[in-house]
């Protein structure tokens, strides 16, 4: 394996024959797949989260497809008979409901992967319940890197482009790479853009991409025009900059959709006006970190709020006479 000799792993490997004093793991030791009626599922609540109900009708019963659905972990508890959940209660929550519903047939099981109360492992004291308390941890703290957005934007294009998924999630991201790609732009994950990384065209700041495109909003229509012009903004005068900043993206995304909810039309006196005010600052990454210096030293930290009210500030200050939208926090940056 390519990777064996990294010395990440290397290290981690030695770590643990230490704690394994030479012994190995078997078969036993990593439990069993069972198929058991719902019914004799408990759910571990000091161990697992608050039921999140929102969560579990938007994005697990909405989207459901019994394929993907993954097992409940559980103990099972020799003494009663019955499976004690430890991860898995929102999946396996919904699975209920469904079924209550009449959605899934009464005769239906439930995947479950299950560990003995009694099972004992190599390298560790923890037996039963607690087995399932630590596993919580080991899943959802530190098992589990949650992927940067980019994969997740990726599979959703991908959705579209090589699996024909009609889901208005893929749909919607599919236009948006299409946004991008008119404009000789690509998105990447934020890793890629660290130190002199970027380049030309290069969209690190996901989050802040599908949001001002109103992705997954009733309102998406709209809403990808105004991207649309930011991306386009950029590229007519910043096509050589490394990377599209993510506090340009930001700035002239909300400049964007308050000039469209305020009836305020973006002229071509607009885009030229804002160019030869970017070149002030010296280009979009220096007015984002002018604006960070700013706000730093009035206020401490920083809060990207204070980005279009310190560009409008700034235009104005140096004579811009163009039509502006009113933006509704603007007193509260006054003094940067």
């Amino acid at each position: 394996m390519a990777i064996a000799n990294e010395v990440d792993i290397q290290e981690a490997i030695h770590n643990l024959q230490q704690r394994l004093q030479g012994k190995q793991y078997t078969q036993e030791h990593f439990g069993r797949l069972e198929l058991q009626p719902a019914s004799l599922v408990d759910i571990n609540i000091d161990i697992q989260r608050l039921l999140e109900i929102p969560h579990i009708g938007k994005n697990i019963i909405e989207l459901f497809d019994p394929r993907i659905m993954q097992p409940l972990n559980v103990i099972y508890i020799k003494e009663t008979g019955r499976y004690s959940a430890w991860e898995g209660q929102q999946s396996g929550t919904a699975f209920a409901l469904m079924m209550h519903f009449g959605l899934i047939s009464p005769d239906t099981l439930i995947q479950c992967k299950v560990v003995d109360d009694d099972l004992e492992v190599p390298g560790s004291t923890l037996m039963g319940e607690a087995v399932g308390n630590y596993g919580f941890r080991c899943l959802n703290y530190k098992g589990r890197k949650e992927p940067d957005l980019y994969y997740i934007y990726r599979s959703m294009v991908n959705g579209v482009r090589l699996y024909y998924s009609t889901l208005t999630e893929d749909l919607q991201a599919n236009e948006i790479q299409n946004i991008l790609q008119n404009h000789n732009m690509f998105a990447a994950p934020g890793l890629e853009a660290r130190g002199q990384k970027a380049k030309p065209g290069m969209v690190t700041h996901i989050s802040g991409m599908l949001k001002l495109a109103g992705h997954g909003t009733d309102i998406f229509e709209e809403s990808k025009e105004d991207l649309d012009w930011v991306l386009a903004w950029h590229n007519k005068f910043y096509a050589s900059e490394k990377g599209v900043n993510g506090g340009y993206l930001l700035t002239f995304g909300r400049f964007a959709a308050l000039c469209r909810k305020q009836e305020i039309e973006i002229t071509k006196e607009h885009e030229l006006e804002f160019y030869q005010h970017m070149k002030r600052y010296g280009s979009p990454k220096a007015f984002h970190d002018d604006c960070k210096q700013r706000y730093k030293k009035v206020f401490g930290g920083w809060a990207d709020a204070c980005l279009l009210p310190i560009w409008q500030k700034d235009y104005m200050k140096r004579g811009g006479t163009l039509p502006l939208p009113t933006i509704e926090n603007y007193n509260e940056y006054k003094s940067l």
